[in-house]
């Protein structure tokens, strides 16, 4: 059978029949977006590829408990997003604070944040103002960066996010705008010195 043009939720389906070839599908279609949801909290490739397979462990483990009441995108970012909280505040008990300064696009090209400010076509963008908005996105708390991750870099609609992260659409609105407004706040002084050069 040929899974590959299944929607999610009718492999979930098929999982919860048992046909393990589905799982398959659903694991290599969701691993290389859910790798880099994770990435950003790790700033850690072993440790975002072991949540990475623990989140998918649970998927397997939880099949049953798909009801298709939310789409599985939610459904699975959900998952992901709790996987990634219960890493970050049981290595906050260990080493009392995580360090998220370590963080190198390089390693991740399908990650490049400034891209979504500015359009890379139309201005360079320096490794001075990538490294601001590395800074700029790790200092947002969890609250407020978890919802911006998943809206600006994951695509998820507000719906979605309320729902994986059991809140209202207008807390995700006033959160992300939150996030926007600090992370303009942030980077405000090094766009208008660069805006500045083009003049």
């Amino acid at each position: 059978m040929d899974y590959g043009k299944f929607s999610d939720e009718e492999l979930m389906q098929a999982v919860q029949k048992g046909e393990l070839d589905a799982f398959d599908v659903l694991f290599n279609r969701h691993k290389k977006p859910l790798l880099n949801f994770l990435y950003k909290y790790t700033n850690d490739i072993e440790k975002s590829e072991d949540l990475f397979q623990l989140v998918f462990l649970k998927v397997f483990e939880k099949r049953d408990s798909f009801k298709g009441k939310s789409t599985f995108k939610t459904w699975l970012y959900s998952i992901a997003v709790n996987s990634a909280l219960d890493l970050i505040r049981k290595e906050k008990k260990e080493q009392k604070k995580v360090s998220l300064n370590n963080f190198n696009p390089a390693t991740n090209a399908s990650f490049d944040p400034a891209s979504k400010i500015i359009d890379p076509s139309t201005q360079v963008i320096s490794d001075e103002f990538k490294q601001l908005m590395e800074q700029a996105l790790a200092e947002l708390t969890e609250e407020l960066r978890t919802p911006f991750i998943l809206a600006r870099f994951q695509d998820l609609a507000y719906k979605e996010i309320a729902e994986t992260l059991g809140i209202s659409i207008a807390t995700v609105r006033m959160r992300i705008y939150r996030a926007n407004k600090q992370l303009a706040d942030k980077l405000e002084k090094y766009i208008n010195a660069e805006e500045a050069r083009y003049e």
